[in-house]
């Protein structure tokens, strides 16, 4: 009697569809990867301790974390750098798995504002946001206005900001005279960035043009240069992996 007990489980056991198909979900935690039957949280996705950094993203949050919030609040989120949709639907979202880079259009301070965020290249943790505040409606001294009170709460919130300018007039500027007139028109065209924290992990910028109150739009850029570092260094590892593999795909052919 106890044997075809014996026999009965183990049968129950090795022809349940929960057990034999299970699915493993692949999650991260504070920058590990964990596996689990059970779908992933948002809690196992980022550090509970990690301040907003804006509009309630946080650096180092996965994109199925990002995915998931996107979902509860009906974020209209696209996959790349265009907002093209109004309200959320999942099966954009997901048209293109290998994607790195998500935008959505909300209203932000009472401005029409498009947020694109990026995740790193194989890690796939966010480490950069860029807010564009669209102001083309406004009236010119609104959009001044508004950009002054921004510049106002970004320093309250980030002390004194540093006026930091392209790398590529800055180096112009300095090899040849012709650099100072190009550093002049850089002001009128291209501008200068606005940034707070440039000694830290955490550096915020914002577009700036000596004519600012004519700009069509203001641009808010978070970065965390550590995640930044680690994206430019998964991007480099995948150059060298996929460059070796051809060429040694090849090699008989040299």
């Amino acid at each position: 009697m106890k044997n075809k007990i014996i026999v009965y489980i183990l049968s129950f056991v090795l022809t349940t569809p929960f057990v034999v198909n299970a699915k493993i979900f692949k999650c991260t935690t504070a920058g590990k990867t964990i596996y689990q039957n059970r779908p992933c949280s948002v809690e196992t996705l980022q550090e509970k301790n990690e301040p907003s950094v804006f509009d309630g993203w946080i650096f180092g949050m996965s994109i199925l974390a990002m995915k998931q919030r996107a979902e509860k609040e009906q974020l209209p989120m696209n996959s790349g750098n265009y907002a093209l949709i109004s309200k959320f639907n999942g099966k954009i979202i997901e048209s293109q798995p290998k994607q790195r880079v998500y935008t959505y259009r909300t209203t932000l301070m009472d401005k029409l504002t498009t947020v694109t965020l990026f995740f790193t290249k194989t890690t796939k943790v966010l480490y950069q946001i860029k807010a564009t505040f669209h102001v083309l409606q406004l009236k010119p001294e609104e959009r001044k206005y508004f950009y002054e009170s921004l510049y106002s709460q970004l320093s309250n919130k980030y002390g004194k900001s540093k006026n930091i300018r392209t790398d590529l007039v800055k180096n112009t500027a300095r090899k040849s005279l012709s650099g100072f007139f190009t550093r002049g028109i850089g002001d009128i065209l291209i501008g200068t960035l606005l940034a707070w924290g440039t000694k830290t992990d955490n550096i915020v910028t914002l577009s700036y043009k000596k004519n600012y109150q004519a700009m069509t739009s203001y641009q808010l850029i978070y970065k965390k240069m550590s995640l930044v570092k680690q994206n430019e260094n998964e991007i480099t590892s995948e150059v060298k992996q996929r460059t070796d593999q051809s060429i040694l795909k090849d090699s008989g052919r040299l």
